[in-house]
This record gives C-alpha cells, structure tokens and sequence, in this order.
C-alpha cells in the first residue's frame, strides 16, 4: 500500500473512532476502522497468531461457516439450544445478520480470518452472555483481547471508555463492571476461533459454553420471549 492510500485509511479511520466516541452505535465507523486495521501490519498479525496455531489446523482446513443463516429456522429449534438462542437474541435486539459487511472470499487465510471474525461476532455475544448495548460490547470487546491480538477490540475500548468520560459518565460502573468480567471469562477460556458454530445449532447452550470452557456466571441478557409458529 502507496503512502497516499495509508494516509487516506489514517484519516477516515481517526475520522470514524471520533464519530464513535460520541454515538457508539454507529456500525458503519466500526467497518471503517476495521477495513483498515485489516490491511495493516496489525491485520497479518492476527492471521500469522492464527495459522501458526496447531491448535486451528482443523478449522483453517475445514473453514466453517455461518452463511447461509436462516433465523426463522434456528427459532424452530428448542428452546435452550444455541441455535434458538441466538435466533431468539437477534429478533429481540432487532439484528440483521445481513448488515454484517464481508470482505470478499479470495480463498485466502486472510480472508477466511476476518470473514470468520464478522460473521461469528453475534454468536460470541450469545455464548459469553454479553447484550449489545455499549457495556455489553465493551464486555465482549475486554474477552476478545484474551483471545488474539485484537487491535480493534482496544480501539473499542478506548472509544467507550472516551464516551464514557464524555458523554455517560452515570453508566461507568455497569460498563467497568462488564469489562473486568470479560477479561477474567476470556481468561479461563479455551479459543473459540474456528468453531463450527452450524454444526452445534442443535446443541443445548449451556453444554456448548461448556465444550468451549465457557464456565461460571455467563451474564445472559434478558431478551424477549420471541414465539413464532412450527
């Protein structure tokens, strides 16, 4: 990458992590950022992490995924499956699977690192108990550090913890609360990149936070009782 366009991809992403200390919620600022971490010396670092791991050998073999996600299908399953649960948390919270953006698909490690890392992001949500809303992404943004080098999660981190400062200085206690919980989960968790999230739909929750060594006191957020018919 030329000078110019590193400095373009410097601009835009100072420009969006400003936008996102005052209004959180702004998904698009965080694709900004993280279109251009992916391409920086930080983005072959989170794939070197992972290729190098025996550990993943299978996953970068297999490349699970998600797509194609059919949430009124997952919200037939029963209740207390992981499939219905996070079908049952995105309908409640109002989220589109679909408004995830994607990189293309080379066939790349790369490639499959980041499209894995976006399209599982809601599912760490339903597994680690963490809601949506700023403490809750902070939360899950703290378990992520514990995970890989994540440079965004420390973005994030230093965004919310700005707005907090700045803006919700009455919310410091949830949001610090869900952080160090995150950081203590994250810390007696096996990794979860590469699991094949699909292929456990059916299972109950609680054993697949289990298999993961998801263990003690997830904070699961209170969502509506979603119902739809067989």
């Amino acid at each position: 990458m030329n000078p110019l366009s590193k400095g373009i991809l410097a601009l835009r992403a100072g420009y969006a992590f400003l936008s996102l200390v005052r209004n959180p919620s702004k998904l698009d600022d965080v694709f900004v950022i993280l279109d251009g971490l992916e391409k920086t010396q930080g983005g072959a670092d989170i794939v070197e992490e992972f290729t190098k791991n025996p550990a993943l050998a299978s996953a970068f073999a297999a490349r699970p995924k998600l797509a194609p996600l059919d949430l009124t299908a997952l919200g037939r399953l029963p209740v207390g499956t992981l499939g219905r649960a996070f079908a049952d948390e995105m309908v409640a919270r109002k989220l589109d699977p679909a408004d995830i953006q994607m990189r293309p698909d080379d066939g790349s490690d790369a490639a499959f690192v980041f499209r894995h890392l976006r399209e599982t992001h809601d599912v760490w949500h339903t597994v680690t108990g963490f809601d949506v809303d700023v403490a809750g992404e902070l939360g899950l943004q703290a378990f992520y550090l514990t995970q890989f080098r994540a440079r965004l999660a420390l973005i994030i981190l230093a965004m919310g913890l700005l707005n907090t400062c700045f803006y919700a200085i009455e919310d410091r206690e949830r949001r610090m609360d869900a952080i160090a919980h995150g950081w203590r989960l994250g810390r007696q968790t096996k990794g979860i990149f590469g699991f094949d999230w699909a292929a456990h739909w059916e299972m109950p929750l609680e054993e697949v936070r289990a298999k993961l060594g998801l263990a003690g006191d997830a904070r699961r957020a209170e969502v509506a009782d979603v119902s739809r018919a067989a």
